[in-house]
């Protein structure tokens, strides 16, 4: 189902602007309101709700990804799904660029950068395998 600025995902957010799409499903813009701040609502795509299970493990990993507390890992604050059944989840929004979009601009990292970056990773996933969450989309453009 399309997506539309203003449309209520919740009680408490509304859709404010697209923000872009990933293998996964569409990732928009919202506004908590209640919160009055800006979230990031990733929608899961029909086609990867196609998959055996992957409703249920969606909500399952959201949930456990809620009760991750880290400076390294995005904070989740809400999922569930839309009238239409497709699942959400509620996410901090974060500012600024993706890896890839930092590679594409400035060209390849120093040594010392690259370091920085993959302890950073690692120590987000150490926090996500804590909480038994297998990512499967770790990549430069997340």
């Amino acid at each position: 189902m399309g997506r539309a600025p203003g449309e209520k995902v919740t009680d408490r957010v509304e859709l404010v602007r697209p923000l872009g799409e990933g293998s996964m499903g569409e990732i928009w813009v919202g506004r908590h309101l209640t919160l009055q701040t800006d979230v990031a609502v990733k929608f899961m795509s029909a086609s990867s709700l196609e998959h055996e299970g992957a409703a249920a493990r969606f909500r399952v990993e959201a949930a456990a990804a809620a009760r991750i507390k880290s400076p390294h890992v995005v904070r989740v604050f809400d999922h569930g799904e839309t009238p239409d059944g497709t699942a959400f989840i509620v996410m901090e929004l974060l500012e600024g660029r993706s890896l890839q979009e930092r590679l594409d601009a400035e060209g390849p990292l120093s040594p010392e950068l690259v370091h920085d970056v993959l302890r950073q990773v690692a120590l987000a996933l150490d926090e996500a395998h804590d909480k038994e969450i297998v990512h499967r989309d770790v990549k430069p453009q997340n």
